[in-house]
Parts: C-alpha cells; structure tokens; sequence
C-alpha cells in the first residue's frame, strides 16, 4: 500500500524529533525552518532537518497546524436522507456556507459543520503524549466535569477576521499578509498575535503516520467530558474533540481493532450514553 511506504520512511529517533517539533507547534504557534533546526532538531545540518521535514510532512506524522476560532458554526448528525448520499454529499460540499462535511458509515450518515448559528460550544486538538502513557482501549476516565466553552471572539474588526482568515496556516509571512490587506508586516504581526488570544492552534501528531490508522467518529453524552479529555491525553496520537449541545464528538484514530470495546466499556460502567460509532468514507474540511 502507498500509505504504508510513506509510514517506513521516519525511524524512531525521527518520531521523537518530530514530536518534539509538533510540541513546539502547539506551544510558539509559528515555527520557521531555521528555529526547528536550531532548537528542535538533532541534526548538524540544515539539509538534514529539511529532508525529515519533507519526510515528516509526506508520511502525515505531523498534519498542520491551522489556527481556528468559534465563529459560529451549526452542527447536524444526520442519520437518515431521503437522497442518495453521494448527491446530497455534492450538495454539501457546494454549499458555501458548509465548512466541513464528512460522509459515514455506521449509526449516522452525515456529520455537517456549517457556517450560521453558535450551536458548537467547544472544539479541541488534543495534544498526545510520546511515548504513549497508555492505549487507548485502558482509557478510564474518573474526573468529571463539563468542557469549558468556546466563546465568539470579541472586540475584532474587519482587519482581524481578514488576518485571521489568511493566517488560518499560521506560517504565513507577515509581510504577504499585509500586502493582500494594505498594512505594514508589523501591523499584520501585532493583529495575529492578539487575535491569537481567541483562537487554538489544530495541528495533529501520528507516530506511525495518519495513514496507517484507522478512523472512527463517536458520539455520546457523559458527566466525564473533562475526565474522558484528559485520558486520550495520554494516548500517542492526536484526538479531536468537540461538544454541541450535550454531546461529544470524537475524531479517532486506531489502530487494527474496533473502537467498539473500549467505549462499550465506558457504556457498560455507566460513564457515558447515547454512543453511536461511524467510520468516515470521504470529507472535504474548510474548517
């Protein structure tokens, strides 16, 4: 499989460069070339750094990251359609207000991120731990807890949303930014970093590479959400977690079993209910 070469290419003092480099991803948001080789990488020279970095970026070990806010997004799980799914999936995917459609497998049909209404209260790239603390069929989460919610940014005018807007890969220079709006570098650099206040950073870590996971979408209700956070915490790859309503959203990745035990656990303790499970089968992200 083309996926599975890709995956050979990053051995395992590579994984622990790379983690290191999507740690400081999530922690100093922009990181150019030049500061990985310096304070990321293990490598003597340039060249070297640059050719993992190819690597890194060609087996998905590292996907991102993108810069987001909670500017207003509907949710809808949508179980049955009277449509063909591939038309109505079309239909989404034109929809200029839809930022994100995913067509499933499972329990629901559609998963459907769209532009209007604050319906999500939260959305989160978590950040793994490498090496793994433990896997995730021993999650147990313990603490509970409601997830804290993502408020509509204040206080930004039209040059913040169009900073953000061409910034959403935060690695953009400064200076092309300011020359599509009509600001100097450092006036697109000052408005980044305060709008950077309201907004996290999405950038996902996969030791083995996106590729050689599988993917799951899971859906409950649970008084664990802070609990159940802080576990897939522990995990080696990232996780990503939403909530609309009172229900979780959770984008996992696994490998070679079902996601079906380690939650039909959770369902069997009395830690959470309502689970449906779906796989993906396509999706385009605007997210």
């Amino acid at each position: 499989m083309e996926g599975i070469k890709a995956l050979t290419m990053l051995k395992e003092h590579q994984i622990d460069i790379a983690y290191r480099i999507f740690r400081g991803y999530v922690d100093q948001i922009r990181l150019s070339h030049s500061k990985i080789h310096r304070e990321y990488s293990d490598y003597s020279t340039k060249r070297a750094t640059s050719n993992l970095l190819n690597d890194m970026r060609a087996s998905k070990t590292i996907v991102g990251p993108r810069i987001w806010c909670n500017s207003g997004y509907e949710v809808k799980l949508v179980k049955e359609t009277n449509e063909d799914p591939l038309i109505l999936y079309e239909k989404l995917v034109q929809d200029p207000k839809v930022s994100y459609v995913m067509a499933l497998e499972g329990y629901h049909n559609f998963l459907v991120f769209k532009n209007g209404a604050t319906i999500l209260k939260f959305a989160k790239a978590i950040v793994p731990s490498y090496p793994s603390k433990k896997t995730l069929y021993d999650i147990d989460p313990t603490e509970k807890g409601k997830l804290p919610i993502d408020h509509y940014p204040e206080k930004w005018d039209e040059y913040d949303w169009r900073v953000y807007e061409l910034m959403r890969d935060p690695n953009v220079k400064y200076w092309k930014v300011g020359q599509k709006i009509g600001m100097s570098w450092q006036t697109a650099k000052r408005r980044f970093w305060r709008i950077m206040k309201q907004c996290k950073v999405f950038v996902g870590f996969y030791p083995l590479g996106f590729d050689s996971y599988s993917q799951a979408i899971i859906t409950f209700k649970t008084e664990y959400e802070i609990g159940i956070m802080k576990e897939l915490e522990k995990i080696d790859r990232s996780s990503f977690i939403f909530k609309f309503d009172d229900t979780i959203i959770l984008f996992l990745s696994y490998e070679n079993t079902s996601m079906n035990y380690p939650f039909s656990k959770l369902r069997k303790e009395g830690k959470i209910c309502d689970l449906h499970i779906s796989n993906p089968v396509k999706y385009t992200n605007r997210f």
